[in-house]
């Protein structure tokens, strides 16, 4: 039988059958559109992977409950380095405040300047100091 003689025959089945074919084919160009849209999905991700700092984070943007874009992944990123800044800050001051360093004031210069050579007098007077101290000489006045 040719196809002549079975469309004349079977013209409802050759249709379906027809049919049936093209939607094989739409289905399998929808198939092919998501696995190269889920393959560059993947490729974006992948090109940013370097600058995320947690890699948990890729592979949940990848294989995770919730997969998302590189675009996606880059606000996540964003929003946790944002978090994490702001508690920085707050143990930062924390910290200072912690320490007392408010609490130390400046000393006041008098006024008075002191000639080059009281300067270089000083300067050796800490130096014999330093000196005389890694020797195991104590209480040495030196200027």
């Amino acid at each position: 039988m040719t196809i002549e003689e079975l469309r004349a025959q079977e013209p409802d089945l050759v249709a379906r059958i027809e049919q049936d074919a093209r939607n094989g084919l739409q289905d399998q160009a929808a198939v092919d559109g998501a696995v190269e849209a889920e393959r560059n999905r993947i490729k974006e991700i992948d090109s940013i992977a370097a600058s995320v700092p947690d890699p948990k984070m890729v592979q949940d943007a990848k294989y995770g409950d919730h997969p998302c874009t590189a675009q996606e992944l880059c606000f996540q990123v964003m929003k946790q380095s944002a978090a994490e800044g702001k508690n920085f800050l707050k143990a930062f001051a924390a910290d200072g405040k912690a320490s007392g360093t408010a609490a130390i004031g400046a000393v006041p210069n008098s006024g008075q300047q002191i000639t080059p050579q009281e300067e270089e007098e000083k300067d050796i007077g800490v130096v014999m100091a330093a000196y005389l101290a890694g020797k195991g000489v104590k209480n040495e006045k030196t200027v």
